[in-house]
């Protein structure tokens, strides 16, 4: 196994076949066999330790886990994001009539997106509609560090 991990090393660097193994080792650090196998040993220890799944397979595999902590429990998708439910408009929002309502309304929008924007949230807006021939979909991705948003949208013409 040490000469096809050599011969390999070699491959990598693109060295012929008759380079010495003191002179491969001087081109480039690579770690042996040894040091790799043990890093994926204590990897595969850590990954059957610290994960649910792990712990199941070394449960059904009858390995024995020296678990100090016990595993938190995981959130369902669900209650990983936040669904902002939308209100329908208002009557009475015609553009050119009710042009103060209008801007009261996107002041307290944007009130509401600001809070919850940040760098762990993203913000994104979708939309579709569909008749009896084609079908549509927009989404709006809100990027607070430049000035127009991402919009992205794909028209479906079959059903």
């Amino acid at each position: 196994i040490d000469t096809l991990y050599n011969e390999a090393r070699r491959a990598i660097l693109g060295l012929p076949r008759t380079t010495r193994l003191n002179e491969l080792r001087k081109c480039v650090f690579l770690p042996s066999l040894q040091d790799s196998l043990r890093q994926q040993r204590e990897m595969h220890v850590a990954r059957l330790e610290h994960t649910v799944e792990g712990r199941a397979i070394a449960k059904y595999l009858g390995v024995q886990i020296q678990a100090k902590n016990p595993m938190p429990r995981a959130k369902p998708p669900w209650e990983l994001m936040d669904i902002a439910q939308p209100k329908p408009l208002p009557r009475n929002m015609n553009a050119e009539k009710h042009q103060k309502r209008r801007e009261h309304h996107a002041r307290l929008h944007l009130a509401e997106v600001s809070q919850v924007n940040h760098e762990d949230n993203q913000v994104v807006y979708v939309d579709a509609a569909t008749n009896a021939t084609a079908a549509s979909a927009a989404v709006v991705f809100v990027r607070e560090a430049q000035d127009a948003p991402l919009t992205v949208r794909k028209v479906y013409t079959e059903l």
